[in-house]
């Protein structure tokens, strides 16, 4: 007899969980997923603007960035990232629990194993030679799960959107199902329902599943769970901070041969600072000038009393849930941010070989200039030799985290299991478990956990 296994969102973690689980006997799962079914493949998410990505749902808060949102969509984030797979730095992981820093890093580790796993498919995750001028600088190669064809200069990343269809498509295994989720509810035998809204807005309820995975996102996880509960959820939440340049110069020895937008030439790890730079030789502009973009991602709070606040109050006589978010960058995250700001602008003097000319256009000193409105500067200044900052709003950057952290106390125990404490067959996914994210990118970390997910809810249902 088949053991019913409900997944609520259909992103990179519950896709991953998904496929995963799929691919074992005796499991049925099925993956509730908001929206659309847009497309099967990666997109060049930076440099265009497809149908089906506007936010569909939006933030709302005081000090959260202007733009933070939702995109819903089958496939998530993982149809438009850069395909970076980064460890958590070591001193980020020094407060998650002994035993999850042995399962992520050990020497069978889950970091390794996601990495053995996808390098024969992408290439881009094999360490290459860099050029002198980036050895210099202290770069270090980004493993990319990604491929490029020089051929046809196409980029794709990861995804376990692929896996997860061709599964879906092979058997009755894995069934993906377009329908918003209202609320669970545990019944009297143990089993898990869910209150669902299909595409049209009819209301229905699926029934008997032995265990339900929440996967939506970290704040999406927690909107669900207080209308599950009845109750209004405080906890936290937090996002990396941004800032970066733009810089043109003169035709000259580059430190990388462009490929593509989205790759990286490398980037340069700063520790001590919790950041991380990327660095990037553009493709030159059309008069043959240089281009390189330089973007720091900057760990914000560093520990879970500096994080922002995250409130989910259920919604009452057929009202939806809301939250809101009050955020909170302190004085170190500033101190911080301009710490990497000064090193950012010791790397475009390192690569300019001078000191190129700040062209930002801001209306004020604290102003953060769009990247768009950054290149305009630049490209269209008279000289080469310039530079303009831009950044994003703390809270729009969409790496979301921590809102449900691997035992910590509060209204939600998440055991290291990544079950609900109270709540037995009822699991989490997701960046919401982190601990503490670091400055790196947080699809390594998901696509590990969510195998070991996969692993602990296949022993159950045994």
């Amino acid at each position: 007899m088949s053991v019913a296994v409900a997944i609520v969102g259909g992103g990179m973690a519950g896709l991953e969980v998904a496929a995963s689980l799929a691919s074992r006997p005796g499991l049925e799962i099925e993956v509730f997923e908001r929206g659309p079914f847009l497309r099967r493949e990666h997109i060049d998410w930076d440099t265009a603007v497809y149908s089906g990505d506007e936010k569909t749902r939006r933030w709302t808060g005081v000090d959260w960035g202007a733009g933070g949102g939702l995109t819903e969509r089958l496939g998530g984030r993982s149809l438009c990232y850069h395909g970076v797979l980064l460890e958590i730095e070591s001193s980020a992981l020094a407060d998650w629990p002994r035993e999850w820093v042995h399962l992520l890093t050990g020497r069978e580790g889950a970091y390794g194993e996601v990495r053995t796993s996808l390098v024969a498919e992408f290439p881009e995750l094999r360490p290459r030679s860099l050029s002198p001028a980036a050895v210099r600088l202290g770069m270090k190669h980004v493993p990319q799960a990604a491929y490029f064809d020089a051929r046809s200069e196409g980029f794709r990343a990861y995804s376990p959107l692929q896996p997860a269809l061709r599964l879906a498509e092979a058997g009755d295994c894995l069934r993906i199902t377009r329908a918003a989720a209202q609320r669970l509810r545990r019944t009297a035998n143990g089993s898990w329902s869910i209150d669902l809204i299909d595409e049209c807005g009819n209301t229905y309820t699926r029934s008997d599943f032995q265990c339900c995975v929440l996967a939506a996102s970290a704040i999406s996880n927690v909107s669900l769970l207080s209308q599950t509960l009845q109750q209004e959820l405080t906890t936290h939440i937090t996002d990396h901070l941004c800032a970066g340049a733009l810089l043109r110069l003169p035709p000259g020895n580059e430190l990388d041969t462009f490929r593509h937008r989205m790759l990286w030439s490398g980037y340069i790890p700063l520790p001590s600072t919790g950041a991380n730079i990327f660095v990037q030789e553009r493709a030159p502009l059309p008069n043959g000038d240089r281009f390189v973009e330089i973007f720091a991602v900057i760990e914000q709070g560093r520990s879970r009393a500096n994080y922002s606040e995250l409130t989910a109050t259920p919604g009452k006589g057929g009202h939806a849930p809301r939250t809101y978010v009050t955020g909170k960058v302190s004085t170190d995250d500033r101190a911080r941010v301009t710490d990497v700001k000064r090193q950012i602008r010791q790397i475009i003097d390192q690569i300019a070989e001078g000191v190129p000319e700040d062209v930002t256009r801001r209306e004020s000193e604290d102003a953060l200039l769009k990247y768009d409105d950054a290149y305009s500067a630049v490209a269209e200044h008279r000289l080469a030799g310039t530079f303009a900052w831009f950044g994003h709003p703390y809270g729009s950057f969409e790496h979301e985290a921590c809102s449900h952290p691997i035992g910590f106390d509060g209204p939600l125990t998440v055991t290291r299991h990544l079950e609900v404490e109270g709540m037995p067959g009822l699991y989490l996914a997701g960046p919401g478990n982190f601990v503490r994210p670091g400055a790196a990118n947080p699809a390594l970390t998901i696509l590990a956990m969510s195998r070991f997910l996969a692993d602990t809810i296949s022993a159950a249902c045994r």
